[in-house]
């Protein structure tokens, strides 16, 4: 019980670190693997999970953990990503207006803009307390694995060192997600060879995105308007159940779902005009209150198989010094096995991802110079149409040490799910190739673990035949129902990331 408490204290105390850790990048664009040790394996590791991380991999799993647990994965990615639009700059030379880029640049080539914030820190916590035999409880508070803070060019709309705006502009400026995730789960195992689980989420969503519209047809910079969206959705349920079968000591099996509800978020527009006319002049700022955003999440199915060859002479429980090092927990593959292979395929139900939509409040209207009081739409629409995915994951470990050190290597291959006519900067599911490698070290009792992952992302060509830009991407065209297709051209992008784990045994 002592320990118990110990573990708790400590769980509280850590749960204010990973959130501070986590602010401004969760959500997003996600990459494989949920915890360190899965990062390492390719995310090959739902089937093997033997850590508090089962709490979002595998719940059934969370039966085979003993003891008191505590777990802190914190990773850093990297995320560089870039669009290239077709075309040149138009606008109005005017010489009696003065504009903070002069005219130059009027008739010259869109230059490509990329990620200027490609650093994202994030972290998820966990612990997990053995109830019975073959019953164990897991609290958390977990992150995405994303890169949710991106920005396109410079923060006031212009590229170059602010000589030029940015062709993105319309598109996506800046966005800062944050999707927190409390959780508590069960993990039950009534035989040896079967066990099943579930854990419930509730989910903490914060969306601010920033992009530029227009009160008029075509892209004169001196009629933009600066478009922020701040909302919040404080109640975001999400929950997965698994069930897991092991045959013999050196097979797995699962399978999983797992379930994530429409993000329901409420709060503020705020429109500036006059972003880059006459520096001299007073913006025109409006303010709209109880704006409504409903943005669909993805779910997934995921279906597990391990095989785990065993030590010459072990057995399936653990000895005695490596018991009581560990608290009697009941499998210690890092002890038993010379190595595991595992294939995860997973399928990303992202169908549902159609449009979000953004609702004003009725009567809502802006001041846009030259027009006065210009009136809004109701509804503002913003396509996705993802497709759905599969992805493939192969990884495992080799002990090298038994007990003490373990070395793992992984890859993925994922399908694209993205419409290329609706392809834009806030999310990009394009298809995916990923090699990774890590390393988990036993210190007592204390398993450190390191891993890296690098993800190729294929180029997307969006030729967005279905004419995204008059009002399908973002809170563009403000007063008019025509405008330039703004996201054509070719989406790259790739990912790095570093994680690092703990894994504690009370």
């Amino acid at each position: 019980m002592r320990r118990a408490r110990i573990a708790v204290g400590m769980f509280v105390v850590l749960s204010v670190v990973c959130f501070a850790a986590s602010n401004a990048q969760a959500g997003g664009l996600e990459y494989n693997g949920a915890g360190t040790r899965a990062a390492g394996r390719g995310g090959a590791f739902a089937a093997r999970v033997d850590d508090p991380m089962a709490l979002q991999l595998n719940p059934a799993l969370l039966s085979d953990l003993t003891g008191v647990q505590l777990m802190l994965n914190i990773n850093v990615g990297l995320y560089n990503a870039c669009q290239q639009r077709p075309g040149t700059y138009e606008g109005e030379e005017d010489p009696r207006t003065v504009y903070p880029f002069r005219a130059g640049w009027i008739g010259s080539r869109f230059p490509e803009v990329c990620n200027e914030t490609p650093f994202s820190p994030g972290a998820s916590l966990a612990a997990t307390f053995q109830l019975a035999k073959g019953l164990t409880l897991g609290v958390g508070v977990l992150t995405p694995y994303a890169a949710g803070a991106t920005r396109f060019g410079s923060a006031d709309g212009t590229v170059e060192n602010g000589t030029l705006p940015s062709p993105a502009r319309y598109n996506m400026v800046q966005q800062n997600l944050l999707q927190l995730f409390p959780s508590v789960g069960v993990g039950y195992r009534p035989i040896p060879w079967l066990a099943f689980g579930a854990t419930l989420q509730w989910g903490i969503t914060h969306i601010s995105y920033t992009n530029y519209g227009t009160a008029v047809a075509g892209e004169f910079p001196e009629n933009d308007l600066r478009t922020q969206l701040d909302v919040s959705d404080n109640f975001t349920p999400a929950f997965i159940t698994s069930v897991a079968l092991r045959p013999t000591p050196s097979l797995d099996f699962m399978l999983g779902f797992r379930y994530v509800d429409d993000v329901r978020g409420r709060g503020t527009v705020t429109i500036n005009a006059l972003d880059f006319d006459d520096p001299a002049a007073d913006n025109l700022t409006t303010t709209l209150d109880n704006v409504r955003l409903v943005a669909p999440q993805n779910s997934a199915i995921t279906f597990g198989a391990r095989y785990g060859h065993r030590r010459h002479g072990t057995g399936t429980l653990l000895n005695d010094t490596t018991q009581q090092s560990l608290r009697g927990a009941t499998f210690d593959r890092m002890n038993t096995e010379l190595f595991d292979v595992e294939v995860d395929v997973v399928y990303e139900l992202n169908d549902r991802v159609t449009d979000f939509v953004v609702t004003l409040p009725p009567g809502s209207a802006a001041n846009v110079p030259g027009i006065g009081v210009a009136p809004l739409p109701n509804v503002i629409r913003l396509g996705h149409n993802w497709k759905n995915q599969l992805s493939v994951r192969l990884g495992g470990d080799i002990n090298v040490i038994p007990g003490t050190l373990a070395l793992r290597l992984g890859g993925s291959y994922e399908t694209s799910g993205v419409n290329t006519d609706y392809a834009q900067l806030d999310f990009v599911p394009g298809e995916r190739i990923s090699v990774s490698a890590g390393a988990t070290l036993r210190l007592g009792k204390i398993d450190i673990s390191l891993a890296y992952l690098h993800i190729f992302q294929g180029d997307i060509t969006s030729t967005a035949r279905a004419g995204i830009g008059a009002e399908g991407v973002g809170l563009r065209q403000i007063a008019s129902t025509e405008g330039d297709v703004i996201n054509q051209g070719t989406f790259s992008a790739q990912f790095d990331v570093f994680s690092l784990g703990a894994n504690y045994h009370f």
